[in-house]
């Protein structure tokens, strides 16, 4: 029987490609039914991954980078617990536990706790793709925006792929390019570093990403016990003593770490006895201004509550040196005019520049800053 079946294909070798189209349809149709019967039945949520929504202090970066689920539900706690999501670059470096959000989660008067993100050159605007790609992870999040005036400095004032690149992924920036393109966030702010997406390139990510959420959702249903594995990518909050952090001695023993002459660590004048290094503005604020509007205008548009807090610059640092400190106070000016135009709140911390007691070297803050932004960062939300 079998061998007559074989002598009709070869004689009718049309008959075999039909019968061989039939059984692809059937095989293609089959996988769309079980495909919208799991889609339809088994819907992936990709924020809310677990039931317990325990808030961390941080998460690692590449988390981030490659929106994971378990960035996704990092985000969702912090919701979930009415926290607030610190956003910085190296300023809000960890300072061995005696940063602003430190003291924040220390305070037994404030019931909030504060997660972070922090990195140099984490500028605001390397969230925009994020957002667009995740907007109901960042709906109603409420966030500091901590602006560094430093990065308006020469040389950094300009776009910079060294640290786009090291924030961005180009996956998700290929699966957000339209939109970005479509609100006007493309030129100008992330096309020196990311080529646009082609058709092509964009649908094969929208296959990818469906498959993998729907098909292999199976990765994502076992989050509750995936996300409890040894390495963990989630940092906790620090078990401290808040009246010994903030008691007379210790506050004095974070002031002595400093150098007043130059506003520095003593430390770090060890490090350069004769020159110590320190930086003038750029000669153009817009492409630094254009970063934050992009992100205000992405955070109106997912519904993100932002709050900046306006740094200071070392001006004691600087003044031995050259009396450069009036386009610092012009660039406070402009950023205040700007997050008023966009009504959104801001804490003013510009005065600060004359506290020789602020900064560990040029640019970073000390323990001592960080006490101090935390004590602003506490009357603004009591105040509110």
């Amino acid at each position: 029987m079998r061998n007559i079946k074989l002598q009709e294909f070869k004689n009718n070798p049309l008959r075999l490609w039909k019968e061989i189209g039939w059984m692809a349809i059937l095989a293609l149709g089959g996988l769309v039914l079980v495909t919208l019967f799991l889609w339809v039945f088994f819907p992936v949520d990709g924020t809310k991954l677990t039931t317990d929504q325990k808030q961390y202090e941080q998460i690692n970066a590449i988390e981030v980078k490659n929106a994971s689920p378990y960035y996704l539900r990092f985000l969702e706690a912090v919701k979930e617990n009415e926290g607030w999501l610190c956003m910085g670059t190296s300023e809000s470096g960890n300072l061995d536990g005696k940063n602003y959000y430190h003291f924040l989660n220390a305070d037994p008067e404030i019931e909030a706790k504060f997660s972070v993100f922090y990195g140099a050159g984490r500028f605001a605007h390397v969230y925009v793709p994020y957002m667009l790609h995740d907007p109901e992870a960042w709906k109603d999040q409420k966030m500091l925006v901590f602006v560094n005036p430093t990065y308006y400095r020469n040389g950094l004032h300009i776009p910079s792929s060294f640290y786009d690149s090291r924030y961005i992924s180009q996956e998700i920036f290929d699966e957000v390019y339209d939109q970005l393109e479509s609100q006007g966030s493309y030129d100008g702010l992330f096309q020196s570093t990311f080529a646009e997406a082609s058709m092509i390139k964009q649908l094969k990510r929208g296959i990818g990403k469906f498959l993998d959420e729907e098909i292999r959702a199976l990765y994502y249903k076992n989050f509750n016990e995936n996300y409890k594995r040894q390495n963990s990518p989630y940092t906790e909050f620090s078990e401290v003593d808040f009246e010994k952090m903030v008691c007379k001695d210790s506050l004095e023993e974070m002031r002595a770490l400093i150098d007043t002459s130059f506003g520095i660590s003593h430390d770090f004048r060890k490090l350069y006895p004769e020159r110590v290094p320190h930086y003038f503005l750029g000669d153009d604020n817009s492409y630094r201004h254009r970063t934050l509007n992009e992100f205000i205008k992405t955070c109106k548009l997912v519904g993100a509550k932002p709050t900046f807090i306006i740094g200071p610059f070392n001006q004691t640092l600087l003044e031995n040196y050259a009396d450069a400190s009036a386009p610092y106070y012009t660039l406070f000016e402009e950023l205040r005019n700007l997050f008023e135009k966009a009504n959104v709140p801001f804490i003013d911390l510009s005065a600060q520049s004359l506290n020789p007691y602020f900064f560990n070297d040029m640019q970073h803050q000390s323990q001592y800053g960080g006490y101090l932004t935390y004590k602003a960062i506490k009357k603004y939300i009591n105040e509110k």
